[in-house]
């Protein structure tokens, strides 16, 4: 895998001194493609996650705590903390990318030597669980800043002094301004108020980090490395001022990665993509945390959650998708840990051999084209916090399996949709059509019937048929992605329930038929045939066609470039 993958602009500035890099434009290395994928996440342990027990792992995460780095002031335990994992992960040939925590976890010498210690109201962590992790540094304090800097200086100089064959291994550092890898620095209030920071003082904060990495990770070093950004707390000004200076930075997308129907998404996959096109090396990563094993609406049927959960990151363009240990060496959840690996480094249309469209629908409950707010609600109130409008939305296609069992989760922002008690088909500002790359379906609302929970199987989660709708589904592929295709092989998973037929239409010919042997198995229908570009000129390159009148449930269409 990484073994023959080199960096061509590690070797363009090889050779030259840090002196000689000030003078030259830098030039970092872009995220590979190939490198996206399943990756572990913080606490790693070689001995528990490695290519014996986790064999669906691209790569790993080596997350380091200041107070475990620095035990005392100026005593840097680089070697011991990360040197030795970095030559583990160099063992199993993966990728690595790192970070540091600054609190929770802040020497205990900072406080001593006189950094102000900043208690807060916090009471529990992000699982609701009891913690006594509510003291935080305060961020603003010249001292705090100095020790802060000298730290990140002194382990880019270490990076940079690696051997050629483990620094290769690194793909980015992530940088971490205040509590773990959040866009904030507190968690919770501080007690006493002299302590509290305003978004715009903490936006000015997070950019003056970033100039400090910029400096000892791009500009001071021979080898410079990509850095990463939380993207939850960006502002208008900190993104300007990351695609002024940063050049291919890449951003932890939290919201992107902690399972699907989360709040608001619909408008972040729209920012994210805006991002991309303007600069197409941008990366992303994001974690499934310990809320998979903690919450009520996945702990139930983890594999069906990472499945889905995966479908909806890469339909949000993650690229590196760190999940729990415990996960990882569980072989049920490979078929989700699998399909990421396939589709994540297919970033580029033109270039990518395959693309997906996983049928579905999320209900919106901010769409009042949809759903008008005179039909659905009370009236009484915002919208979002009409529970009437959640409940009239579910209850609409309750026939079908929708379920709503925890509004008050529904309404609320991602951190409140992580701790849902059970499922939830309505959401707010959630992505409401299908989960997919390079293959759209074309009006899917007007064309099939939309369906939840047919069956506990993975692919049941979410369904679309026939319906009364018409007959056909029409799907259409990336321009760029057909513009050089000459034979194409359609992969259709379908539920084998009835005796429903149905067949594939191409503009050139119709394929050959499939008649359902009522096994109540998915089952996958292959369909290879000769593609034109100029059929990508059509309204449709394929339709799937009911031939009876018994309904048949579809879940996948997978297309690869022969």
């Amino acid at each position: 895998m990484i073994k023959n993958i080199i960096f061509a602009a590690l070797f363009l500035v090889a050779s030259l001194s840090a002196d000689e890099l000030k003078k030259t434009k830098v030039q970092v290395p872009t995220f590979p493609h190939e490198a996206a994928g399943i990756y572990s996440w913080c606490n790693w342990s070689p001995r528990k996650t490695n290519r014996q027990t986790a064999p669906d792992l691209r790569g790993v995460a080596i997350v380091l705590t200041w107070r475990k780095l620095e035990p005392r002031e100026g005593e840097y335990k680089f070697d011991e903390r990360f040197g030795e994992l970095l030559k583990q992960a160099h063992e199993n040939d993966y990728y690595v990318h790192t970070m540091i925590w600054v609190a929770p976890g802040t020497p205990k010498w900072l406080y001593e030597i006189g950094v102000p210690k900043v208690e807060t109201d916090r009471k529990t962590n992000a699982l609701g669980e009891a913690t006594n992790q509510t003291a935080f540094p305060y961020y603003f304090d010249a001292l705090y800043q100095e020790k802060y800097f000298k730290l990140l200086k002194a382990w880019a100089q270490y990076i940079d002094a690696l051997p050629e064959e483990l620094h290769k291994r690194i793909l980015f550092v992530q940088s971490c301004e205040g509590s773990t890898g959040d866009g904030w620095g507190y968690k919770g209030n501080p007690l006493d108020k002299k302590y509290a920071i305003s978004r715009e003082q903490w936006d000015d904060y997070r950019i003056k980090v970033w100039g400090k990495m910029k400096k000892y990770f791009q500009e001071e070093v021979k080898r410079p490395l990509p850095i990463a950004v939380n993207s939850d707390a960006n502002t208008e000004k900190s993104n300007l001022w990351l695609e002024q200076n940063l050049g291919d930075y890449g951003l932890k997308m939290g919201m992107s990665s902690h399972g699907y129907h989360v709040s608001e998404n619909r408008d972040r996959l729209k920012a994210w993509e805006q991002t991309k096109a303007s600069n197409g090396h941008h990366f992303s990563r994001g974690e499934m945390d310990g809320e998979l094993y903690k919450m009520n609406w996945s702990k139930r049927d983890v594999p069906i959650v990472l499945y889905w959960s995966g479908l909806f990151s890469l339909h949000m363009n993650l690229d590196v998708w760190n999940i729990p240990q415990g996960a990882l060496v569980d072989s049920d959840n490979s078929h989700a840990f699998e399909f990421f690996n396939e589709y994540a480094p297919m970033r580029d249309p033109q270039k990518s051999k395959k693309g997906f469209c996983a049928l579905r629908k999320g209900l919106d409950a901010s769409d009042t084209k949809e759903f008008p707010l005179a039909e659905f609600g009370s009236g009484k109130e915002m919208a979002r916090f009409d529970k009437k409008r959640y409940a009239d939305i579910a209850e609409k296609f309750q026939a079908y399996g929708a379920q709503q069992n925890d509004t008050k989760s529904a309404m609320g922002g991602g951190m409140a949709n992580r701790n849902r008690t059970g499922v939830n088909d309505v959401g707010w500002g959630i992505i409401s059509g299908n989960y997919e790359r390079f293959v759209h379906q074309v009006k899917p609302d007007q064309s099939s019937q939309p369906w939840w929970s047919v069956d506990n199987s993975l692919y049941g989660r979410f369904t679309r048929s026939f319906g009364i709708k018409g007959g056909s589904m029409f799907f259409k592929l990336n321009e760029a992605f057909a513009k050089k295709a000459k034979k194409l092989k359609l992969t259709i998973s379908y539920l084998d329930k009835g005796t429903g037929r149905w067949r594939v239409k191409t503009p050139q010919a119709g394929l050959k038929t499939i008649e359902c042997k009522n096994s109540g198995e998915w089952k996958k229908a292959e369909f290879i045939y000769e593609f034109s570009a100029k059929a990508n000129e059509e309204p449709a390159d394929f339709i799937i066609k009911k031939l009876s009148d018994e309904d048949v449930h579809f879940h996948l269409i997978e297309v690869e470039k022969l």
